[in-house]
């Protein structure tokens, strides 16, 4: 949590940000179609624009600290829950910060690629969608199925319990 909002400080005070000036959204898929300027504390343009936005860091400097408490109060699930949202709020912090940058390039910020320039062709995308469409529910079953195995605390007691099952 210290970290994170020491690096929220290193990018509003010491970083120079990327601003994207042009880029035609209906255009060919170019890196190079673009104007980028660098200037300081860029970065945080989107908060600034939109103090709204500081909700999510703010809640990811605040869930870590409602999980400790939870998990000391012996809230597992409220804990787990709590841990999980911080790990997407940090996620999403990212996200908005780098909007609409994917991959910035120090070298050459003309380089840098967009949500609009880092696109796939359609045939492509529609592979992806008949992938995802197969792939994910059995991922997200697995997933749940794994948490539902898991689910309860292990204690001296259950290993005495089930000493030929557990290891």
């Amino acid at each position: 949590m210290i970290c994170f909002l020491l690096a929220g400080y290193w990018l509003w005070a010491g970083v120079d940000g990327f601003v994207l000036l042009t880029q035609d959204a209906n255009g060919p898929s170019n890196p190079l179609l673009k104007g980028v300027a660098i200037l300081p504390g860029a970065w945080m343009n989107h908060f600034i624009r939109s103090p709204l936005l500081l909700i999510i860091p703010l809640l990811g400097m605040i869930l870590p600290i409602l999980a400790f408490y939870a998990c000391l109060r012996g809230q597992t699930i409220r804990g787990f829950l709590f841990a999980s949202l911080t790990q997407a709020c940090v996620i999403f912090t990212a996200g908005i910060t780098l909007f609409p940058f994917v991959m910035p390039s120090s070298v050459s910020p003309l380089s840098s690629l967009t949500v609009w320039d880092s696109t796939s062709s359609q045939m492509t995308l529609e592979i992806m969608l008949v992938i995802v469409l197969i792939f994910l529910p059995i991922v997200l079953l697995y997933t749940l199925w794994s948490y539902y195995k898991m689910l309860g605390r292990i204690n001296l007691e259950t290993l005495r319990r089930n000493d030929h099952e557990l290891y």
